[in-house]
């Protein structure tokens, strides 16, 4: 879904909004957006105009716990509309590169920005073609050398994809 060039194009109508809330829920949770200087501008012009003592009255604490909810729904409705705003816009072409939009993008949609940098770069390692090869070499041994290419092909797709058919 992070990816602009297909974003939620195959999934279908009945998991589109399953997976939406799927992605603001994963923002919320690991990808935390900083409070805006709007955010913070609005308490402390309502302290200033409040004639209490500091801290140490009820009302100072209740006033700063209901201005520390009040960032927090004003977040969650950030990524919301982030999340909104991003999947109404059209796709991207294929030939385009979506580490770049993001890089462009990323003050419009900074949790979004955030979550691809970390989901949409590419592994630093080779295991996953090295397990495919191991694979291979635990089909085709001397035992069962004479297996054709075709055959081999199929052992070894139904070996590696066998857990994701039958739900394991």
């Amino acid at each position: 879904m992070l990816d602009p060039r297909y974003k939620d194009r195959y999934f279908s109508e009945a998991l589109k909004p399953y997976f939406h809330e799927l992605l603001q829920n994963t923002l919320e949770t690991s990808h935390p957006v900083p409070i805006t200087t709007s955010t913070v501008e609005k308490p402390s012009s309502s302290k200033s105009t409040d004639k209490t003592p500091p801290a140490c009255s009820l009302q100072a604490m209740f006033a700063e716990f209901v201005d520390e909810v009040a960032g927090n729904s004003e977040q969650e409705i950030t990524i919301i509309t982030q999340v909104s705003q991003y999947m109404a816009e059209s796709v991207l072409q294929r030939s385009s590169n979506p580490l770049a939009y993001w890089q462009v993008n990323k003050d419009r949609f900074p949790a979004l920005a955030q979550a691809a940098r970390a989901y949409l770069c590419s592994p630093c390692t080779s295991v996953d073609s090295e397990r495919l090869f191991s694979t291979a070499a635990n089909i085709i041994d001397d035992k069962r050398n004479r297996l054709t290419p075709k055959n081999a092909e199929m052992l070894i797709m139904i070996k590696r994809n066998l857990p994701y058919v039958i739900g394991e």
